[in-house]
């Protein structure tokens, strides 16, 4: 398991893409009849571009590991453009640390910066925290070790029969892997109280 772990991973890092690294654009949508953009930030990516020996790592510390990576980084981010059309809005979900108990630990962060803002500075908060407008819960929206965006899921062959049902991550753990409905019905229901 740990070999293809690391085999996917290594494929996703080596995948050519448009935007930065780890990101993906997962859609163009709406939200209260406006356009926006949705990108995924793709924490296993980070592991397998920054850290791979944490694959040589086993069971729960595994585990353990992989949350601690992926609670630095934003999951999902939605860019909607605004009236000023020298700046734009993100609305980042990300982790709340203090609430790694709670299954729905994450928050959504409203940003307003410069429209050249670069993307992956997303990944870091210390490059945005002035920008931030408001924080406010992301009641529904549940943690999660793997979901459908993640290049580990989108590398398989037979992924639609993954996704929403169990996947071993490391040896004796077994993860569901969360469908993108699951999160953006809980995300953007949230987002739709800041249009």
């Amino acid at each position: 398991m740990k070999c293809m772990l690391l085999s996917l991973l290594l494929f996703c890092v080596a995948e050519p893409k448009d935007l930065p690294d780890v990101w993906t654009k997962i859609e163009t949508t709406q939200v209260k009849g406006e356009d926006v953009e949705v990108f995924f930030c793709d924490f296993w990516a980070v592991i397998g571009k920054t850290q791979p020996d944490l694959f040589h790592i086993k069971g729960d510390a595994f585990v353990k590991e992989a949350q601690k990576i992926q609670q630095q980084l934003p999951t999902y981010v939605v860019k909607r453009k605004t009236s000023n059309a020298d700046s734009v809005l993100y609305y980042v979900l990300r982790h709340n640390v203090e609430k790694k108990e709670d299954p729905f630990p994450f928050d959504i962060e409203v940003v307003r910066v410069a429209k050249e803002f670069p993307l992956q500075s997303l990944e870091n908060r210390s490059n945005y925290r002035q920008y931030i407008d408001t924080i406010l819960h992301a009641p529904g929206c549940r943690s999660y070790l793997l979901c459908e965006h993640h290049c580990l899921i989108q590398a398989l062959k037979d992924k639609e029969k993954i996704i929403g049902s169990g996947m071993p991550v490391t040896e004796g753990i077994i993860t569901r892997v969360l469908p993108y409905k699951s999160i953006k019905a809980s995300f953007f229901n949230s987002l739709e109280t800041l249009f």
